[in-house]
């Protein structure tokens, strides 16, 4: 993994092609000789950084040290004449002026002396790493980096290093960090960025067993695996999540299975936000039933269901999807259900918060009312008639011979009253329940002619086949 960006290109033309020139003031020829230092040029620049400067100017013996950026003070030259200083580029200097120091004062250049700087990222170790650990990055120019960058636009600030040196930066990985290249950056307001060619792994949690399975909701569930310690979350399949654990260590996970939970495999969520899923799936709890009781039962009135986890079911299901309301003091083995009054006859089907379902394997039966006596059994329209029998404050409406219908006007266990329409013909009757449906009566009702109607205009006289109009009162009853 070796990969290096160089900054600046360096001048390849001749040492003078790469010099930075300095115009002097013009002097006539009969001008003595000045006996002042004076800066003509310097270079290469840009330089790296352990090689070599040459300073030309005049009168360059006085110079006593040069002050390269910043505050690089050099008094060791590897050559000093009247003309020319030669000197190693230190490795802490960077871009600025240069000052030649001497007895006279200093002379400070006018041109920027400028630094090639080579970043260099040649591995990183180990290759994989749990977060919080600490990460080795070699390389060249390390000194000059500002920030290490993840995958994920996680950064680490200089700040916050371990250590770090011109060839070794020692990090430690964030938690949030996901796999992939590393970056690391100098920090200009156009930074220099060197990415590794290599991908830096870093550890998520894994599952290699859980139990037990099936699990009840509300029971508690281990997870055992590795690197267990990171995990942030763990997601059922629904909606379900837990972040809140009983325990939680390198190897093993205990928390508590939401109601909510449904089947599927389960997910290990890091604090990089990655999901690790399990390649088993878990199974939830389903309720047993055993038996129900009584059947029949009457609407309105309560259903005992026993068996095993029922404590786990939240609805129950009655015939025409009509739903039940559960009964306060509902244990794992037992539980009593208000039967809606608009149930008819089928199967019963409990549910849990995990859309488990378990149904009844028998038809649960409901009591229906029955007719003892009517009284009168003659009526007149407008009379009111009672019904005698059992189970009848199930009754709502009553559907006369004739096909008329009329609501009740009262019903209770065993009597409801209700008015004759106009309409009604003599025959049975047919009692219609909360749920719709019908009971015949064995009784007839007679319909006795009316004496309400009365006649208050008609013609004397008319001919086959003529319309007439005829007045008067309740002429419906006729």
């Amino acid at each position: 993994m070796n990969k290096s960006y160089k900054i600046l290109s360096y001048l390849c033309a001749g040492l003078l092609a790469s010099f930075i020139l300095f115009t002097a003031c013009d002097k006539s020829d009969e001008d003595p000789k000045s006996t002042a230092v004076e800066l003509l040029s310097f270079g290469p620049s840009p330089a790296l950084r352990g090689g070599e400067l040459k300073i030309i100017g005049n009168n360059l013996e006085k110079v006593s040290s040069v002050i390269l950026p910043t505050n690089v003070s050099v008094s060791s030259f590897s050559t000093k004449t009247s003309e020319l200083i030669t000197l190693v580029i230190p490795e802490e200097t960077v871009e600025g002026r240069i000052i030649l120091k001497t007895a006279e004062g200093d002379v400070t250049s006018i041109s920027m002396l400028t630094i090639s700087e080579p970043i260099v990222l040649s591995s990183f170790s180990p290759q994989t790493i749990r977060p919080g650990e600490v990460l080795s990055i070699e390389g060249d120019y390390l000194n000059l980096i500002k920030s290490v960058s993840f995958s994920s636009n996680i950064s680490v600030e200089a700040t916050s290093f371990v250590s770090q040196s011109k060839e070794t930066i020692e990090v430690r990985v964030p938690e949030n960090a996901q796999s992939g290249p590393i970056a690391i950056l100098n920090g200009d307001e156009m930074p220099i960025i060197v990415r590794s060619e290599m991908d830096l792994t870093v550890s998520l949690p894994q599952v290699s067993q859980f139990s037990p399975n099936p699990v009840k909701a509300g029971t508690m569930l281990t997870l055992e695996g590795s690197d267990l310690d990171l995990v942030k979350e763990v997601k059922f399949s629904g909606s379900a999540a837990v972040s809140e654990f009983v325990s939680q260590s390198l190897e093993k996970i205990e928390l508590m299975v939401p109601s909510d939970a449904h089947d599927g495999s389960i997910s290990l969520v890091a604090a990089s936000l990655v999901e690790v899923s399990t390649s088993e799936e878990l199974v939830m709890v389903v309720p047993e039933i055993t038996e129900v009781s009584p059947n029949p039962v009457k609407n309105g009135e309560a259903l005992t269901i026993t068996g095993k986890d029922l404590d786990l079911v939240t609805s129950v299901s009655f015939g025409g999807g009509h739903e039940g309301t559960i009964l306060d003091g509902a244990t794992e083995t037992e539980m009593s259900i208000q039967v809606p009054m608009e149930a008819i006859e089928d199967l019963v089907t409990l549910t849990t918060a995990a859309d488990k379902t378990v149904t009844t394997t028998t038809i649960l039966n409901l009591v229906q009312p029955s007719i003892s006596a009517l009284n009168p059994s003659d009526a007149k329209f407008g009379d009111e008639i009672t019904i005698e029998g059992d189970h009848l404050d199930l009754v709502t409406s009553v559907i006369f011979s004739g096909g008329e219908e009329a609501a009740v006007n009262s019903a209770s266990e065993n009597t409801a009253t209700v008015t004759v329409p106009v309409g009604a013909t003599s025959g049975p009757i047919t009692i219609v329940t909360t749920n719709g449906s019908q009971v015949i009566s064995e009784i007839d009702l007679t319909i006795l002619v009316s004496v309400n109607a009365i006649i208050t205009d008609m013609p004397d006289m008319a001919a086959p086949g003529d319309l007439i109009s005829i007045a008067g009162e309740k002429l419906d009853e006729i």
